[in-house]
């Protein structure tokens, strides 16, 4: 889906990057009201990185948002030619945050799910908790892809402004302008 930008509306955009057969995923998601909305979504592979970068700035430019992207690896360099963007590390740790975020806004039908966006539809099913050793991580089988899951895990963490850091801006935010802090 392809969306107009309203300019009363608020977006975040998810990136993940492909390595090397993997795709490019760019999720805008329209975060105004729940349940939050797919406004625009972008599945490709073969694409260089500078052009990649491109791409995410001019729908950045035009949906006034702030970006999401998986800096693991490769994605540090496209990350530097991201206008407004959040860089994020995958670790374990922060997979593991981004996966049980997505899992709460999807189970309390917080986001609205096209049945358009067959491949993202079929990730979500395929996607488990398998365990390494004495490490449970939630993973595509495999042989399949986990870029959707993850582009809009990314977009689903830029809407509630990245963790904790945006949480407390969000309280604060709530709180009287003559109050004094706790």
């Amino acid at each position: 889906p392809v969306r107009r930008p309203l300019a009363e509306h608020r977006y975040t955009i998810g990136v993940d990057l492909a390595k090397s057969r993997d795709f490019t995923v760019i999720c805008v998601l329209d975060v105004t009201k729940d349940p939050f909305e797919i406004a625009e979504w972008h599945r490709f592979q073969g694409v260089m990185y500078t052009d990649v970068a491109a791409r995410v700035n001019a729908i950045a430019a035009r949906y006034n948002a702030r970006v999401w992207l998986d800096a693991t690896g490769v994605g540090e360099a496209v990350a530097e030619q991201v206008d407004n963007c959040e860089r994020i590390v995958f670790t374990p740790r922060t997979r593991d945050d981004l996966l049980s975020r997505l899992v709460v806004t999807v189970e309390g039908k917080q986001i609205k799910l096209p049945a358009s966006l067959t491949e993202l539809r079929d990730e979500m099913r395929y996607f488990r908790r398998v365990t390494h050793g004495s490490h449970v991580k939630a993973e595509a089988p495999v042989g399949q892809h986990d870029d959707c899951v993850m582009g809009l895990a990314l977009a689903v963490y830029g809407a509630e402004g990245g963790g904790w850091n945006g949480l407390l801006a969000f309280y604060r935010s709530l709180r009287p302008k003559d109050a004094k802090p706790a």
